[in-house]
């Protein structure tokens, strides 16, 4: 999914005083709610709102595929069956969600990339407030050159040094010391670095 004015968030939370900035921006594209004057995300065009239209097109045209598994018994969309994953702002969009809804896991590619440029620390949200889902769900994957010194500290600040160090896929096999941070150094054209570890356009190939 994509959307107009993401690039805001960065331009504007960067320098910004007021704590939640970021999680107010990715709380607004998830759940359609005005929670950001810095962008404008309704209901219709939520993150929430296209997947529940997206499953009942599919439970209604596919039904032995079950796909209302991921619903509740009202027709809401049931968090804790579904694992929600993103690359970029999409996987701080994701982790604002498992932050307010219980879900089954998080996986996040080259991200979250919120860091305050203002007090030079990952934002506030990130380690405070009480978590609907254990950060135990949570997992990351990143490359060591795409702003791996900022994206080490976010990951600290939200926890997932608890759950075993930074491994390098380059290096070990799996199961990759059972850690939830995973790096890579595969070698790639600078412009690939970013979504190398998750667009098969992008990524190293095996010879």
């Amino acid at each position: 999914l994509a959307y107009p004015g993401i690039n805001n968030m960065y331009s504007s939370c960067e320098h910004s005083t007021d704590p939640p900035c970021y999680e107010n921006f990715h709380r607004e594209v998830a759940e359609g709610v005005n929670y950001s004057p810095e962008i404008t995300i309704d209901t219709f065009e939520s993150i929430f709102f296209r997947l529940k239209r997206t499953l009942d097109y599919l439970q209604l045209n596919y039904p032995s595929e079950n796909w209302s598994y991921f619903l509740d018994s009202q027709g809401r969309l049931d968090h804790s069956r579904m694992i929600w994953s993103g690359h970029s702002d999409g996987a701080g969009h994701v982790t604002a969600i498992s932050k307010y809804y219980s879900v089954h896991r998080v996986v996040c590619f080259s991200g979250p990339k919120d860091f305050s440029l203002h007090y030079y620390l990952p934002p506030v949200w990130v380690h405070t407030g009480a978590w609907k889902t254990d950060k135990s769900r949570i997992y990351a994957f990143a490359h060591t050159s795409d702003d791996y010194l900022f994206q080490k500290e976010i990951w600290d600040s939200l926890g997932l040094n608890k759950y075993g160090p930074p491994v390098n896929v380059s290096v070990h096999m799996p199961p990759y010391l059972s850690s939830h941070q995973l790096i890579t150094s595969a070698s790639v054209s600078v412009d690939d670095i970013h979504g190398s570890n998750v667009l098969d356009a992008r990524s190293q190939k095996a010879q």
